[in-house]
C-alpha cells in the first residue's frame, strides 16, 4: 500500500488529531530516521512516541480516522524502508523545502524536528551498533544531524557548534543535499542490519571440552559430596 498525504494531511486537519500527535510533517521525519534505524522497529513501538497527550493515548473521532492515520503512517515507513533497503534515493513530500527568500519552509522544520526526535530516541542503538573506527559513517550522521538542526534554529547550532556550522554549505546547498544524506544514512543502517543478521547466521565454534573430573581417581571420594566412591556416584 501506497501513502497518501493528502489523506494525512485531511486527518491532521481536524481537532481530535491536532490535539493527540505531533504536527504531520514532524510525524514524517520521525518515520523516516526510524526507518534508518540499524535495528528493525516495529510500528508497535514507534507509533506511540507520535503521541503527545499525557496519557500516550490518542483520542479518535472514529475507526475509520484510526485506519486512515496508522496505514498511511505505516506505509510511509515501508516506503523509506524499502527506498534505504534497494540504495535508492529517498524523494522528499514536494512541500518540503525553502521559501521564496531561501529559509526553511514550515513544513520543512517540522520534518527536521521530527528526524532529529526520532534520531534521539535511537541515539543509543546507533552507539552501540555503529562500528567502532568507521569514520566516514561516523561523518554522515554528524552532518545529517548538523543539517537538520540548522533549518530547526541555526542560532542554537552556531552556539552549540560554530566550527561545524561554518563546514556546511549554505542553505540552499544543505537542502540540496539532504535527500542523499537521508538516503545514506538510511543504507547505512540497513548495511549494519544485514551484517549482525549474517553473523548470528554463522555456525558457533566448538568450545574445547573441559573435563573437571580428570584428576579423580575412580576408587576416590566423589567431588558432589555424596559420600559414595566416584566410580559408584557422578562417574556414570
Amino acid at each position: 500500500m501506497s501513502y497518501s498525504l493528502e489523506e494525512l494531511e485531511i486527518c491532521f486537519s481536524q481537532p481530535s488529531i491536532k490535539q493527540s500527535f505531533d504536527e504531520l510533517y514532524q510525524c514524517l521525519g520521525f518515520i523516516t530516521a526510524v526507518a534508518s534505524s540499524p535495528d528493525e522497529i516495529k510500528p508497535s513501538e514507534w507509533m506511540e512516541q507520535l503521541v503527545i497527550t499525557e496519557s500516550k493515548r490518542p483520542q479518535f473521532d472514529s475507526e475509520s480516522q484510526v485506519k486512515t492515520l496508522s496505514s498511511n503512517f505505516t506505509a510511509w515507513w515501508n516506503h523509506c524502508d524499502a527506498v534505504f533497503d534497494h540504495a535508492t534515493q529517498l524523494e522528499l513530500p514536494e512541500k518540503i523545502g525553502l521559501t521564496a527568500s531561501g529559509k526553511p519552509n514550515k513544513s520543512l522544520v517540522e520534518f527536521s524536528s521530527g528526524y532529529l526526535k526520532g534520531y534521539n530516541w535511537l541515539s543509543k542503538t546507533w552507539q552501540t551498533l555503529l562500528p567502532r573506527g568507521n569514520e566516514e559513517a561516523a561523518r554522515s550522521l554528524t552532518v545529517l544531524n548538523a543539517i537538520l538542526a540548522r533549518f530547526v534554529n541555526e542560532s542554537e547550532l552556531a552556539q552549540a557548534n560554530p566550527k561545524l556550522l561554518a563546514q556546511l554549505p549554505d542553505l540552499k546547498g544543505c537542502f540540496k543535499t539532504l535527500p542523499n544524506l537521508l538516503s545514506a544514512v538510511g543504507m547505512l543502517g540497513k548495511d549494519i542490519a544485514s551484517q549482525r543478521a549474517a553473523k548470528q547466521k554463522e555456525p558457533q565454534e566448538n568450545l574445547p571440552f573441559n573435563n573437571i573430573y580428570r584428576n579423580i581417581g575412580r576408587n576416590d571420594s566423589c567431588p558432589c559430596g555424596s559420600g559414595k566412591k566416584f566410580k559408584r556416584c557422578c562417574l556414570h
